[in-house]
């Protein structure tokens, strides 16, 4: 067997291949499939080809020979951050990607599994109609004349046999799904699952307790893969397409962990954004932080005018609205997923300073802050700005998070 050769490239960040490896990439459908959906893009030049990374992380297998995976640039922050996931911060890509054991990983994409489920169940599920055997007084479908003859022979002459048609779900994806479902329940006695998410995966459970067939009473793991993946290939919607294909991860127990290149692979590529991820793990860290004395919330849920009156399609957004509940003034912050001190002198943008105190304005805010992920944890002090704000800025430990956002609120 021809051992993959592994392509890392930084997200946000560039990487040069050589030729060889840029013709194979050429002529890979999967490797411009990922192109159109921005997870990756080409710089050409004269000299050499320079592949350059979006926001996400993840793997895909582009050829047979070659594994794509754009790579975390900030150390241990993808383990650190999965538990803040949604379903928001996944990009899926119709192309493979090396499967591997049961991980940490698996946790999302159940997560995610049972989003994508409870918005199939919103839009209601397949169903189909068969025709059931029914015997009664009164005639309610198509009269089965054998059968009812046979009833009358054995002296039931008030009732005759017909068959009718009504509804049921047992359908092939609704039966697909059923077994996900339950299938969840064995790798959570492996792997550790949130408590919300098993509230959420039983009470979905029940709804499809109706299409018990006799393809979910038994059979093989293997051939229950095999009919999720044909199922996920077969739908022609997008969002029905995915669900099977994490339905077929999920039952056949494999997960798209970073601890090598496996020969089997998955039949849907996962791209992870850590950059959202890490903007509502701050959010989430500071209002547990803050508990009663305040709120944390996010400048999009209610963006203020930047020109009011006037103007409307002009609004501030911060990432971070922290407003004391009893006494004290609104606070705003932004969160930049970026090594802030590769700059020089270890100072933001220009233009993120601008930004910031646009917002504060906007939103009569006296404090203003950044955030950013640092090696090490850090406080600077930028001084009071002519707008009326004070302007900080926080490195924080991506795996400290829970303790570090404390300082922010001490600040």
């Amino acid at each position: 067997m021809t051992t993959s050769r592994l392509l890392r490239v930084p997200e946000q960040g560039t990487a040069a291949i050589s030729p060889q490896e840029w013709t194979e990439l050429a002529a890979s459908p999967a490797f411009w499939n990922l192109v159109d959906r921005g997870v990756v893009s080409v710089e050409p030049s004269s000299a050499r080809v320079v592949l350059r990374g979006a926001c996400y992380v993840g793997r895909a297998r582009v050829s047979e020979n070659i594994v794509l995976e754009l790579h975390e640039k900030v150390p241990g922050s993808l383990a650190s951050l999965l538990r803040f996931a949604s379903g928001g911060d996944f990009k899926l890509a119709k192309v493979p990607a090396p499967a591997s054991t049961l991980g940490p990983l698996i946790v999302v994409l159940i997560a995610q599994f049972v989003a994508v489920v409870r918005q199939y169940v919103s839009k209601g599920r397949e169903f189909r109609y068969d025709s059931m055997p029914m015997r009664g007084a009164l005639i309610g479908g198509r009269l089965d004349a054998t059968q009812t003859i046979l009833l009358r022979a054995r002296g039931y002459r008030h009732l005759a046999a017909f068959r009718k048609n009504v509804l049921t779900f047992e359908h092939p994806v609704n039966q697909t799904v059923m077994e996900a479902l339950r299938e969840v329940e064995v790798i959570q006695k492996l792997i550790q699952l949130p408590a919300e998410v098993l509230e959420q995966l039983r009470a979905i459970a029940i709804v499809f307790q109706d299409c018990r067939g006799t393809v979910t009473s038994g059979g093989l793991r293997s051939d229950a893969v095999r009919r999720a993946d044909k199922l996920a290939t077969a739908s022609s919607e997008q969002s029905r397409s995915d669900m099977l294909s994490l339905a077929a991860i999920i039952l056949s127990h494999e997960s798209f962990e970073a601890d090598g290149i496996g020969a089997r692979s998955a039949p849907r590529s996962w791209f992870l954004n850590l950059e959202t991820m890490f903007e509502r793990a701050v959010r989430v860290c500071l209002q547990k932080q803050m508990g009663a004395q305040g709120k944390v919330s996010s400048g999009r849920v209610a963006p203020q005018a930047i020109f009011p009156p006037s103007w409307e399609a002009y609004k501030a957004n911060p990432d971070l609205v922290i407003r004391p509940a009893k006494v004290g003034s609104i606070s705003v912050g932004d969160v930049k997923y970026k090594l802030v001190l590769r700059r020089a002198g270890g100072l933001p943008s220009a233009s993120d300073i601008y930004q910031l105190l646009v917002h504060a304005a906007a939103f009569g805010a006296t404090e203003a802050f950044l955030v950013f992920p640092a090696a090490r944890f850090f406080i600077r002090t930028v001084g009071d700005s002519v707008t009326g704000a004070r302007v900080r800025i926080f490195g924080l430990e991506i795996e400290k998070l829970d303790e570090q956002v404390r300082l922010i609120l001490d600040e």
